[in-house]
């Protein structure tokens, strides 16, 4: 579980709408995949952008975004955060949830 002003520390991203207080109940960067409480990354890609398909993951129940475009959609009552690389987010995501679990970490 994520809490939305924690995503926007972990990321240094900027606030552009929503409850700070929101609970995410997980992160998911495939719309189609997307549960209801989730926060939704709008990673790009060679084939497709996650940005396409923001208004789809809203639709599914995806209670917030992290994006890295400046899109003119509104989403009410929705967490948005705006970053400059939505990977390189993730990737800090992650990076703040390991260092929230008390677990060794072990690479191969």
């Amino acid at each position: 579980m994520f809490i939305a002003d924690d995503i926007l520390s972990a990321t240094q991203g900027k606030w552009v709408g929503g409850e700070k207080k929101v609970v995410f109940s997980g992160v998911c960067i495939d719309s189609r995949k997307i549960k209801p409480g989730e926060l939704f990354i709008a990673i790009q890609g060679d084939r497709f952008d996650g940005h396409d398909f923001i208004p789809q993951a809203f639709e599914a129940g995806a209670s917030g975004v992290v994006l890295s475009e400046d899109l003119k959609l509104s989403f009410k009552n929705k967490v948005v955060i705006q970053v400059a690389d939505t990977l390189r987010a993730l990737q800090e995501i992650a990076r703040f949830h390991r260092s929230r679990l008390n677990i060794p970490l072990i690479a191969i």
